[in-house]
């Protein structure tokens, strides 16, 4: 089994084992019941559920940088095509009503961190043509996911990631779970 599935499914399974338990199904996540406080903090992977997790953290391009994803502009607002749509990406939008990851987990994990706010500019990394420091953590969070990034891109997606748990005083790497 692939670490992502060992990692995925008891995920998956958590999230339906929740609405399982109160017998109800939903339309939103928003009106799932609460998870049960846990005595006890999980201490492998295959315990995990969304309450668990203290941050979520994105790598990769344009896709997950929230680039485009109010689609073309033009012709309401054309400089808007060069923005990336942070707070509403799929993976770490945590703007309010924004259908995303973090949102989701966010909802059995209030203190959840990591999400992105608003949009600014993108930020352009394509291979070789990596700027340093083009992140901006208040708008970013742990979003280090850039406009036209490559494999080749990703450590320095990683790097900054890193540097922003380490300056965290509310997550702990150590010992915080973290998706």
């Amino acid at each position: 089994m692939s670490a992502f599935l060992r990692i995925a499914l008891p995920l998956a399974l958590g999230a339906v084992a929740a609405t399982a338990q109160s017998g109800q199904i939903v339309q939103s996540v928003a009106d799932c019941p609460a998870l049960p406080v846990r005595a006890v903090a999980p201490t492998n992977v295959t315990d995990l559920a969304p309450s668990d997790f203290k941050a979520l953290m994105i790598i990769g391009d344009s896709i997950l940088a929230g680039f485009g994803e109010l689609g073309a502009q033009r012709l309401t607002n054309l400089t808007h095509d060069l923005f990336e749509d942070r707070g509403i990406s799929y993976g770490s939008g945590a703007d309010a009503g924004a259908d995303s990851l973090f949102n989701y987990f966010a909802q059995f994990s209030p203190s959840l961190q990591g999400g992105s706010h608003g949009q600014h500019l993108f930020e352009v990394c394509y291979g070789i043509l990596c700027p340093p420091g083009t992140h901006i953590p208040a708008i970013d969070g742990l979003n280090a996911a850039q406009s036209g990034a490559m494999v080749s891109n990703l450590m320095e997606e990683v790097d900054y990631i890193v540097g922003q748990l380490q300056a965290s005083t509310v997550i702990d790497m150590e010992n915080d779970w973290k998706v």
